[in-house]
């Protein structure tokens, strides 16, 4: 299992970012990051990946599904949490079938933001409705496979997925061999990066066997990274 999930909070009012900050940080299972624009997220987007975003529509003035197709072309798949109207909902979601959308109305109970944060983390790491694209074949971390292109499936352990879903989160960067250490095995793991690359070899072996030799992880200078 991940450590602790890394949440974005997308809010302009300063007083509402302020009180969510207050009320989410105290809880140890979240790492929580702000930004008062949508534009300010973007720039975080490039060297961070999050399992989760809280976001306040009115920022994007109506146009939610462009929002949505510009942060997938960078590679963000973290399950959004709209803290206000999102007019035609039910459309948005038939139109971002694998990506684990919910919309909250305002004003709401903390307790009701954090049980969304808890449903959604919960059904992104475990679901088999969460899919994955990578290039022509598809990654079910939920389920814990890849299916190829030719409907073949390959299993994967859960390090294996956790690690794939972690260089899928950071995808066109290179994610170091410590990094990938904390984030699979926990900060305070004592493994060396000997125990990593053997993981990451048995997951090559197991990927590119089936897909005529071609690597989809390569080794760069200090660490790994997801070709797509």
């Amino acid at each position: 299992m991940l450590q602790r999930k890394k949440l974005l909070l997308i809010e302009g009012d300063a007083i509402v970012l302020s009180a969510l900050y207050e009320l989410l940080m105290p809880d140890d299972k979240f790492h929580l990051t702000t930004a008062t624009s949508c534009g300010d997220a973007e720039f975080l987007f490039k060297d961070t990946h999050f399992d989760l975003i809280i976001l306040n529509p009115e920022l994007l003035k109506g146009r939610v599904q462009n929002y949505l197709d510009l942060i997938g072309l960078t590679g963000v798949l973290a399950p959004i949490i709209f803290t206000g109207e999102v007019k035609d909902f039910p459309e948005v979601e038939d139109q971002n079938i694998g990506r684990l959308l919910l919309c909250i109305q305002r004003p709401f109970k903390i307790i009701m933001l954090l049980e969304s944060i808890r449903r959604l983390l919960s059904k992104y790491d475990f679901s088999s409705e969460v899919i994955i694209p990578l290039g022509n074949i598809q990654f079910f971390p939920g389920s814990k496979f890849i299916k190829m292109e030719n409907g073949q499936k390959v299993n994967l352990t859960e390090k294996e997925t956790n690690i794939l879903k972690y260089l899928c989160q950071s995808k066109d960067q290179i994610v170091s061999r410590e990094v990938l250490l904390n984030e699979v095995w926990g900060h305070t793991t004592s493994l060396s990066t000997h125990t990593l690359e053997t993981y990451i070899y048995r997951l090559r072996q197991k990927i590119s066997a089936k897909l005529n030799g071609k690597e989809l992880i390569i080794t760069k200078k200090g660490g790994y990274q997801l070709l797509i």
